[in-house]
């Protein structure tokens, strides 16, 4: 009786505490926030990322400070900006975002949410140019939809570049799509997200270099590679 008093108590004791530190979202991999910790993947990423953050994610996010440093944030959309190509009214909407946090090292996400579904699904390129910056771990781009997510590893690798080209997935409701990086605290960073607007093969979408004057400011297509992409505006942030 008194064995299973104390366990009783024991259970109470640990379910008082958890609550105690306030929980706020649980998603179906086990992942536990608090708002404090939810908030700052909405500011990092989008409201909404929590549903398919997985455990080592979030362990990586937390033991890499993204709860508490600032996080400096760049947005902007398509609907806002001339394009560089005659392709301006040929995209639907879409949002490019890049956000960083730094203490010793700097977390850094590029994301690219559409606000209206484009009619084209054919090799996109989600791109990187490193000004000064060196990587020391660079994740997979991630596509997430209502059917769940995907994930692409980079197809170029440079000193001063990463490029990743894929095909954007058909019969979806929703389509964000993000990518991590951990960086020293040096330099700055450059990001370029390229829809195709009419269809491309996966290898000519990975006809292009690094250049920081190129379009977004960091891709430099091949002859006749350009034509296929929307030359959508690029963003950057510099470390502190």
């Amino acid at each position: 009786m008194k064995k299973n008093f104390l366990l009783i108590l024991l259970s109470f004791v640990f379910i008082g505490g958890v609550n105690a530190q306030g929980i706020f979202y649980e998603n179906s991999n086990g992942v536990i926030l608090t708002q404090k910790e939810y908030h700052a993947i909405s500011d990092f990423y989008w409201d909404g990322y929590q549903k398919n953050l997985s455990l080592d994610e979030y362990n990586f996010l937390k033991n890499n400070g993204l709860f508490e440093n600032e996080i400096k944030t760049v947005q902007i959309s398509d609907s806002n900006y001339n394009l560089l190509s005659e392709a301006e009214h040929t995209t639907a909407n879409k949002s490019l975002k890049m956000s960083m946090s730094c203490n010793t090292n700097c977390l850094v996400s590029i994301t690219l949410r559409w606000i209206n579904l484009p009619k084209i699904r054919s090799y996109d390129i989600l791109g990187i140019y490193l000004d000064g910056a060196s990587p020391i771990q660079v994740n997979k781009v991630r596509v997430d939809t209502n059917k769940g997510k995907s994930e692409y590893s980079y197809d170029k690798k440079e000193n001063i570049g990463i490029g990743t080209s894929f095909k954007l997935p058909t019969d979806v409701t929703y389509l964000d799509v993000s990518q991590l990086l951990l960086l020293e605290n040096k330099g700055s960073i450059k990001a370029s997200y390229q829809h195709a607007r009419k269809t491309i093969t996966s290898v000519n979408s990975k006809k292009y270099s690094f250049s920081k004057s190129g379009i977004g400011g960091v891709f430099k297509f091949n002859t006749g590679i350009q034509d296929y992409y929307d030359c959508m505006v690029g963003v950057e942030l510099k470390t502190p």
